[in-house]
């Protein structure tokens, strides 16, 4: 089977062009700024926001490989990464086009990688119109190393050096005023590929999923909302460098939610969603899913300084192991951040879940045959950016990564701490 054909830049410079001359021009007729602009320095009718982040880190389990396992082991190392960047955003007649760029690079001190230079590029342009409509255009390229969880959301595939290339496509149409009926319309197209040769225990993948919902205002504040999800995919193996181009498997989705929606007070937004999910897999005789899923988010704010957020989700992904077709996930998620001081900030992040396979072990598999996998995942994060300037200052963090699984070789436990400075705007 084969890998699905790489997309070229040339599709997303087009893009970046179109989408650049059409603000420019519409900037010159109108300078008037967005209602909501991002934070920089004044250059001619833009704002740039530089920004870098370079400090040293000690891995304790970089490849997060399992204390059980009958490979090589946990492998630590110290790591040197830096990372410029830099948004630049073109306000014009109340709408923005939003352009940003990072690299990041890896040095390990003894881990070899394939690729130690990641890259992201996003280009957004939100057209706002006065009948509150809005109408915005993205695109994103990532070609990245270590962000694993931007191609696999639910955490199956962790880190092993290898190298992906993750784009997305997207529109998106909506009109979100209090107090009256909205909309919002949503059409993204996703692709993904390894670097050749890569051996890596996941699929490439490329495919289409849309949105639509409907709110009906309940109060000045809240929204009964209603909303349909559905994703069309075509997943390929990594390794197969020949052969025909048909996938090995299919993803066909349809999520059907009921909800409400609002703010509890200023900038403090809720949702709450519950509905019935139908995940297919054609070309594969493992499982599909049939059952509820649901989703939850809240923010809660306290003296201008302190910021609270909480999520909750229930929903299966993709899998790779074995003959599953997908995991079913049940997690949560909590950020607490707060402004000290004239400039600093600290904080928390904290992500946990359990993943249920959704068929047992084969029975023609040595290991643990017949059993039914479960993980429970824990990662967090404590954090604190100690600003010297508004825009210098010196970032120490320490990440935990830590799952427990009933399947041998599954689990790890790994923790980066890291210490170096922070310029521009972050």
């Amino acid at each position: 089977m084969h890998r699905p054909t790489r997309y070229p830049v040339a599709p997303f410079e087009k893009l970046a062009i179109v989408l650049v001359l059409g603000a420019a021009c519409a900037a010159a007729s109108s300078r008037s700024a967005a209602s909501d602009l991002p934070e920089g320095m004044l250059v001619g009718p833009w704002i740039l926001a530089p920004s870098l982040t370079s400090g040293f880190a000690y891995d304790t389990n970089v490849f997060l490989a399992s204390s059980t396992s009958t490979s090589s082991g946990t492998i630590s190392d110290r790591v040197l990464r830096v990372t410029p960047g830099l948004v630049a955003a073109l306000p014009f007649r109340e709408s923005l086009l939003k352009l940003d760029y990072s690299v990041t690079r890896l040095d390990y001190g003894k881990t070899p990688l394939e690729r130690n230079l990641s890259r992201d590029a996003g280009i957004d342009l939100a057209l706002n119109f006065s009948t509150q409509d809005r109408l915005s255009l993205r695109a994103n390229r990532n070609l990245g190393v270590a962000e694993t969880l931007a191609f696999d959301p639910g955490g199956e595939v962790v880190f092993r050096g290898q190298g992906f290339d993750l784009t997305t496509y997207e529109i998106e149409a909506a009109r979100e005023v209090f107090g009256h009926r909205g909309y919002r319309v949503r059409l993204s197209r996703e692709a993904l590929s390894f670097d050749p040769g890569t051996t890596v225990a996941f699929f490439e993948f490329r495919g289409i999923d849309a949105e639509v919902d409907y709110r009906e205002p309940l109060s000045p504040r809240f929204w009964a909302v209603g909303d349909y999800e559905g994703r069309r995919y075509d997943h390929f193996l990594a390794d197969e460098p020949t052969g025909s181009h048909e996938p090995f498997r299919k993803e066909d989705s349809d999520v059907v939610r009921v909800g409400l929606q609002g703010q509890l007070g200023e900038r403090e937004p809720f949702l709450v969603r519950v509905g019935w999910g139908r995940f297919r897999f054609p070309g594969s005789e493992g499982s599909e899913y049939r059952g509820i899923v649901a989703d939850a988010s809240l923010v809660i704010r306290s003296g201008g300084r302190t910021e609270l957020e909480l999520g909750l989700q229930r929903r299966p992904w993709p899998s790779f192991f074995l003959n599953n077709n997908y995991y079913l996930v049940n997690s949560a998620n909590l950020r607490l951040s707060r402004r000290w001081l004239q400039y600093s900030t600290m904080g928390i992040e904290g992500w946990w879940q359990e993943a249920t396979y959704g068929d047992p072990v084969p029975m023609n598999v040595p290991q643990q045959p017949g059993l039914t996998r479960v993980d429970r995942t824990l990662r967090a994060s404590v954090y604190a950016n100690l600003m010297i300037r508004e825009r210098l200052g010196v970032r120490i963090s320490v990440d935990e990564n830590h799952r427990n699984s009933n399947y041998l070789g599954a689990g790890f436990e790994g923790r980066v701490y890291f210490a170096g400075i922070v310029l521009g705007w972050i």
